[in-house]
């Protein structure tokens, strides 16, 4: 799978084109495959308002294959940074 609970992931794919690109939280699995044999599907949540069959909504099904999780260090991490204000003391 691409994603997992907690993930923030973008919207790549699916019928709702107006979606693509748009950010999401990925809830939980809602269920390992979907009618149409397109695979698991995640429960997921946004602040942007998403289009849907029923019209527009802030939460929703996506499949995994049309999610992307944003990439970048976990929060276990921690990152050393020099910066050279142009100050000399």
């Amino acid at each position: 799978m691409n994603c997992k609970p907690g993930d923030l992931a973008y919207i790549i794919g699916g019928e709702q084109i107006h979606n693509i690109g748009y950010p999401v939280e990925v809830l939980y699995l809602y269920s390992d495959s979907s009618p149409k044999g397109n695979g698991p599907q995640w429960m997921v949540r946004s602040k942007i308002e998403l289009q849907s069959p029923g019209g527009v909504t802030f939460q929703g099904l996506a499949h995994d294959k049309w999610l992307r999780p944003f990439a970048g260090p976990s929060i276990s991490h921690t990152i050393d940074v020099e910066i050279d204000l142009g100050v000399k003391a």
